[in-house]
């Protein structure tokens, strides 16, 4: 369910490769889509997770989610906003030339999206193309 949500293309490079998983210890379990893209020196990752109204894995893998960040120094930055109304976070490295978005819809789900050789300004574009509607309603 999830994998179909993962793009053929993200911030113009290929999808490479897909995987979605379930995992879980005892009631723990979550699914978890996967997408890759790749083209010369740049890459995206793309997750998109469920946590299965989980809060410790919600806490675990998105602990920004409840805070506000605003943090900038000469290599970066990393701050909370929101993408569609929907927390999120935002966070560029300069030195390793990374960038990164996260986003939590509902309490529930996660997604992230990782650049290496990508603007963030082309990972936002990856996130706003995902129908994040439909994850809300799911």
């Amino acid at each position: 369910m999830l994998e179909a949500m993962i793009p053929k293309t993200a911030a113009n490079l290929p999808r490479t490769n897909t995987a979605e998983d379930r995992s879980g210890l005892g009631d723990l379990g979550f699914s978890h889509a996967l997408g890759i893209y790749e083209k010369d020196k740049k890459r995206v990752e793309l997750q998109i997770l469920d946590s299965g109204n989980k809060k410790v894995i919600l806490t675990t893998m998105a602990s920004w989610y409840k805070r506000a960040i605003d943090e900038k120094d000469d290599n970066g930055f990393e701050k909370t906003t929101t993408v569609k109304g929907f927390p999120a976070i935002e966070k560029e490295n300069k030195v390793s030339n990374s960038s990164e978005i996260g986003v939590v819809i509902k309490d529930r789900y996660i997604i992230m999206a990782i650049g290496t050789g990508v603007a963030l300004e082309e990972l936002r574009k990856v996130v706003d193309g995902l129908d994040l509607k439909k994850l809300a309603d799911m």
